[in-house]
This record gives C-alpha cells, structure tokens and sequence, in this order.
C-alpha cells in the first residue's frame, strides 16, 4: 500500500507526457535532467524512512534513474516494473493535471 510517509514516488518523464497525467505526490525529475536537478530532489528525500520509486512510461529511463540513485548512496530504492503503462493497466490513478 503507497504512503507519501513512507514512500516516494520520482516520476522522470518529460514534461509533456507529466501533463498528460501523473500519479497524486509524485514528483517530476525528468532523466534528462536528473543530474542537474539532484540538489533540488535531494532535499526533499528522507532515505532513512522512505522507500524511493521511480517511473517512467515504460522502464528503461526509470533505470537509468535507480542506477545513479545507487551510485549516489541511496540503499532503498526501486524501479516500477513496466513504468506508467502497467501502473495504467493496474487502475492506479493518473488523472492528476
């Protein structure tokens, strides 16, 4: 069961598939822009008490994502399998705009 207490939910789409619709808390860092924007993100992790998911449409960018989340030292992360498309097809809520 998703918690914002517990868990935080890093959507790194674009920006015009974020307007299409994303899940409640989530919080947009596009890939392409990860690095750069880190210092921005960082401060709004509590790794010690919440699990970090990333999502992307598909997969692939939200493991490039975990894997420098990794190399940065974060322990407690995890891509979503199949990115917002299987998230869609599981009757999560992409409604917010």
């Amino acid at each position: 069961i998703y918690s914002p207490k517990e868990h935080t939910v890093i959507d790194v789409r674009r920006p015009d598939e974020w307007v299409e619709g994303h899940l409640p808390d989530a919080k947009l860092f596009t890939l392409a822009n990860f690095i750069s924007d880190f210092p921005h993100l960082k401060a709004s992790l509590n790794p010690d008490s919440q699990t970090i998911f990333t999502h992307c449409k598909a997969g692939g960018r939200s493991l490039v994502a975990i894997s420098i989340l990794l190399k940065l030292g974060y322990k407690n992360v995890t891509s979503i399998d199949g990115g917002s498309m299987a998230l869609e097809k599981l009757g999560m809520d992409f409604s917010s705009k």
